[in-house]
């Protein structure tokens, strides 16, 4: 009995070490280049960013990554009462980003930004490694209409460098090793101090 608890802390944690090597993290941020589609030049109206390609604006995991095509987002109009609209880009070798949109501003017409929050998962580009975990991360675009004409330009940014609440599981189990490490601790020290008081 007492071997296997001994065991105890390496039971519990085997299951958090092999899930985190299994799907190891891309943590950094990547800009892309995009063209717009509007015909009427309104950047308060909904919007096809198309074209997206990766640039050399990147930081963490996606450095050294390669121009990389990655779809179309589909912008909706400018809601200023409730920015909650969902936001979807996908492609097999990028991956999928899904989220709401929390934020959503127009600036005299000329500007506007929106960042929506929700998660990306990698493609099956070479780049991540077989990487298949949904990373918590936030899509920011940036608009700006010519003063001039009609021409709207941008662009995206995709960051995974996002906190996230961690899994259940992983809480369950670090407070079952901890549980463990408290019962072996206390276990110990009774065992001394019947040792010194005989």
């Amino acid at each position: 009995m007492f071997k296997m608890l001994r065991l105890l802390p390496v039971l519990l944690l085997t299951p958090c070490l092999l899930h985190s090597s299994a799907s190891a993290d891309i943590i950094g941020s990547q800009a892309f280049s995009i063209s717009v589609t509007s015909g009427t030049g309104n950047i308060a109206l909904p919007l096809t960013l198309t074209s997206l390609l990766s640039n050399s604006t990147q930081n963490g995991a996606f450095v050294g990554l390669g121009a990389t095509s990655w779809g179309n987002i589909a912008v909706p109009a400018f809601d200023a009462s409730s920015p909650s609209q969902t936001l979807t880009v996908s492609n097999t070798d990028f991956g999928t980003f899904t989220g709401q949109v929390d934020i959503d501003s127009v600036v005299g017409g000329l500007f506007r930004n929106i960042r929506a929050v929700g998660t990306w998962t990698p493609g099956t580009n070479a780049f991540f490694g077989g990487a298949t975990n949904p990373q918590p991360s936030h899509l920011g675009i940036t608009l700006g209409k010519s003063t001039s004409s009609n021409l709207i330009s941008g662009a995206v940014v995709l960051d995974t460098n996002v906190s996230a609440v961690p899994e259940p599981s992983f809480v369950v189990l670090t407070g079952l090793f901890g549980l463990g490490l408290l019962w072996r601790h206390r276990r110990s020290e009774r065992s001394r101090s019947s040792v010194v008081a005989s």
